[in-house]
């Protein structure tokens, strides 16, 4: 498809979003870029969010319904199809954008040339809490090894993506962070713009991928697609264990097979090019969440950890005192 020079294709899929989808809605109609269309895909829902998309009048707004529920994977895909725009933007039906991010993006990629792809960060509702991801781009396809580095609602791209590549469908929930994956894996350019420009709603999310078998084993097929590009032979089924506890923070596993295996990571991540300084603080951030999170369990394995990977100070041996005391 040819793509028009200038114009902003948004995807917004919904799936019974009535009680958001008309702020989300007006929160794209009243940005200060003007020159976009408005791809709502409905996927078959059931209820009033189709009469409340109909009641905008709006003609940016294109409203696609599905004549079944195809699932969001399925929906961003012909989303994809569909885009018109020289860039491709995502949104969600019930996140609000903030009145320049359109703009804000749509000036970065069009002074950017060598960046395919553009996030931001985001503010959850209600609060004032704030995501931090990785601006650059070889610190986000770093991220990519241990989770996602993009939020999904917040980013923009270059439309030829859209054409050449599409979301994977074998891996319920994780479809944006395997699609970045295989962006980075095809040299795709990354950024994140270090600004709020999107508010992310929370209410009703379940973030936790802890003691839910299902998650567990959606992440374990994902780190599995992800991490069969960083090494060059397949992981065993005990090494994508470790680098799950790794990535969670909860470790069941040996201390010393963590230890093992973070070693291997190491030296995966070198052979990527990823910088040394880099790699040492992905890897130092995920092994102190693993010794807070082991110590609210068990601060002996905890020390363990500290010991092992000679991470304790005074202040993690306070913590495990405490820990101990209120056991």
């Amino acid at each position: 498809m040819s793509c028009k020079k200038g114009l902003i294709s948004i995807i917004l899929p919904v799936y019974n979003g009535e009680k958001y989808i008309g702020e989300s809605v007006s929160s794209i109609l009243n940005q200060s870029f003007k020159n976009f269309e408005l791809l709502v895909l409905n996927d078959g829902s059931i209820d009033g969010s189709r009469d409340i998309i109909k009641g905008f009048n709006d003609p940016r707004i294109q409203l696609v319904d599905n004549e079944e529920n195809l699932g969001l994977t399925k929906t961003l895909n012909k989303g994809l199809k569909l885009c018109s725009g020289e860039y491709v933007a995502r949104m969600d039906a019930d996140d609000i954008c903030l009145p320049n991010r359109l703009q804000v993006q749509f000036d970065f990629l069009e002074k950017n040339s060598e960046v395919d792809v553009v996030g931001s960060n985001f503010r959850i509702l209600g609060t004032k809490t704030t995501s931090a991801y990785p601006d650059e781009d070889n610190k986000i396809k770093l991220k990519l090894n241990f989770e996602n580095a993009l939020a999904h609602p917040t980013v923009m791209f270059r439309q030829a993506i859209a054409q050449k590549f599409s979301y994977p469908s074998n891996v319920l929930h994780c479809e944006d962070w395997l699609f970045w994956s295989e962006l980075a894996a095809n040299d795709i350019q990354f950024a994140n713009l270090n600004e709020v420009l999107l508010e992310y709603r929370m209410e009703g999310q379940n973030i936790s991928v802890i003691n839910n078998d299902s998650k567990r084993e959606r992440f374990l097929n994902a780190y599995h697609i992800i991490l069969n590009r960083l090494y060059t032979a397949e992981l065993s089924k005990e090494e994508l264990n470790l680098h799950f506890e790794l990535c969670t923070g909860h470790v069941n596993s040996d201390v010393n097979r963590l230890k093992d295996y973070v070693e291997k990571l190491n030296l995966a991540l070198k052979e990527k090019s990823f910088a040394a300084n880099d790699i040492q603080d992905a890897i130092n951030q995920k092994i102190n969440s693993c010794f807070y999170k082991t110590a609210d369990i068990n601060p002996r394995k905890a020390y363990k950890i500290a010991k092992k990977f000679k991470i304790l100070n005074f202040g993690k041996i306070k913590y495990l005192i405490a820990k101990k005391k209120s056991a």
